[in-house]
C-alpha cells in the first residue's frame, strides 16, 4: 500500500510527495496537495482527499544491462539532503538474487543519477543462494537522517 513503512514522504512547498514500490517490479511517486490532505482528515470532508499518480510513473525501472538489476526494481527508501533526493533501491537478477542500487533525482519524478554498479551486494551467509532458482540477497532498504 502506499502508507507502507518502505515508503518515504517528501513534503515540499504544499505538496506532498509519496515514493513506493509497484508491483515488485518498479520504483514509483504520487502526490497531493497537503492543505486538501489535511482539510480531508476533517470527517465531514472525507470525500475531498485523492492522490495523483504521476504520468511520469514509473520512475525506475528494471535496466536489462545490468544483470544484478535486470529483472526487477522495486521496495525504494528516498530521502532528500543537499538538494536532492536519494533513492536507495531493491534491485533482482535474471537469478533471484536481490541486491541495493542507488538513484537520485532533484525533482522527485526525473532520474538525474543512477549508478551502474549495485551499493549493496550480498555478503552475509544468510543471504546467500542455497536452492537454485530460490531467491536470496537482502531486502527493502531503509533510509534515515
Amino acid at each position: 500500500t502506499m502508507m507502507d513503512p518502505s515508503s518515504i514522504q517528501k513534503i515540499e512547498k504544499e505538496k506532498l510527495t509519496i515514493y513506493y514500490g509497484a508491483a515488485d517490479t518498479t520504483v514509483c511517486s504520487a502526490h497531493v496537495n497537503l492543505n486538501d490532505l489535511i482539510f480531508s482528515m476533517h470527517p465531514d470532508y472525507s470525500e475531498r482527499w485523492h492522490f495523483k499518480r504521476s504520468l511520469k510513473n514509473p520512475i525506475l525501472l528494471p535496466n536489462k544491462e545490468h544483470n544484478w538489476e535486470s529483472k526487477a526494481v522495486f521496495n525504494p527508501a528516498a530521502i532528500s539532503l543537499g538538494g536532492k533526493i536519494h533513492i536507495l533501491y531493491r534491485a533482482l537478477s535474471e537469478h533471484n538474487t536481490s541486491c541495493f542500487g542507488y538513484a537520485s533525482t532533484k525533482n522527485g519524478i526525473d532520474i538525474v543519477e543512477r549508478l551502474a554498479d549495485q551499493v549493496y551486494t550480498p555478503r552475509e551467509e544468510f543471504e546467500k543462494k542455497k536452492i537454485d532458482n530460490a531467491n536470496s540477497g537482502c531486502e527493502d532498504p531503509r533510509l534515515t537522517k
